[in-house]
């Protein structure tokens, strides 16, 4: 009879370990039932052996045989039991590596269920991961476009109070000229005067309501399209008194205090649509500052 085969001692670093887990203790019950058919099956021969080697031992020293056939048949009966034991060893061989083979087989099984449920935890993470990055990068993108159509009409802005200063100042220049060409006597002659004035505001007054126009495209806010609205309202107030000015000087050849006042009046008003706009602007504008 060869010793009792001892369990296999668990592999080092063979248990998978589920993320930070610690390693589980071996299952000891699972240990036994594998253990104790071995144990049990080699018992039963060494008992059957016994039970067969004793009478026929009794039967030999028994009988009144000679020494040469009794020492024959004990070493047939050795043999016999040699080859019997031999025989059950190889089953109970053959039985071990069968349960050593499901043992593995069972262990790699586990084994690759734990690899697979990581492969799969991984799998979750990235995509995860993926997706808060894709949404951190599109809300980046959202705000870029947000910042940069602001920063769009921040600059049609200042187009728009640059034209509302190049109209406002050819009108004081208007003045200015009004006080020369009321002195002249020929009503021909004040208009042809005043007429490059008079084009030359026109176009200004024109480039004021293209840069206005311009400026509404690069904002969604109402409080900024009405603000602008109110820049381009006005200006008709000093076209009007551009034209109150004109009739003035040319037909009765004269310059009231009153028509004065409204060109002045206009400048002042439209100065002040345009500062109350850029005022509003920077209040409600402020995506990139933070």
């Amino acid at each position: 009879m060869s010793e009792p085969i001892q369990p296999d001692p668990p592999a080092g670093g063979s248990e998978v370990q589920s993320g930070d887990a610690p390693t589980e203790p071996p299952d000891r019950r699972r240990w036994w039932h594998c253990t104790a058919p071995r144990i049990a099956s080699r018992i039963a021969a060494l008992i059957l052996a016994v039970s067969a080697a004793v009478p026929l031992a009794w039967l030999l020293l028994s009988q009144p045989w000679d020494a040469a056939s009794k020492a024959a048949w004990f070493s047939g009966l050795g043999m016999f039991l040699a080859v019997v034991v031999a025989l059950w060893q190889s089953v109970i061989i053959r039985r071990q590596a069968e349960d050593d083979a499901k043992e593995a087989h069972e262990r790699l099984r586990r084994e690759l269920k734990a690899a697979e449920q990581r492969s799969v935890r991984e799998l979750n993470n990235a995509r995860e991961l993926h997706r808060i990055e894709l949404e951190a990068q599109r809300e980046q993108a959202r705000i870029q476009r947000v910042h940069l159509r602001e920063q769009e009409f921040k600059l049609a802005l200042i187009r728009v109070s640059r034209a509302i200063n190049d109209y406002t100042l050819e009108l004081a220049i208007l003045i200015e000229q009004g006080h020369k060409v009321v002195t002249m006597p020929e009503r021909q002659e004040r208009e042809d005067a005043l007429a490059p004035a008079s084009k030359k505001l026109g176009s200004l007054l024109k480039d004021v309501q293209l840069e206005i126009s311009g400026a509404h495209m690069f904002t969604r806010n109402t409080a900024l399209h009405n603000s602008l609205d109110a820049v381009n309202a006005t200006t008709m107030l000093g076209s009007h008194a551009e034209a109150m000015f004109r009739e003035a000087v040319i037909n009765i050849s004269t310059m009231p205090r009153s028509v004065a006042d409204a060109i002045f009046q206009a400048m002042t008003t439209m100065q002040t649509a345009t500062g109350n706009v850029r005022r509003l602007a920077g209040e409600l504008l402020d995506t990139g500052w933070d």
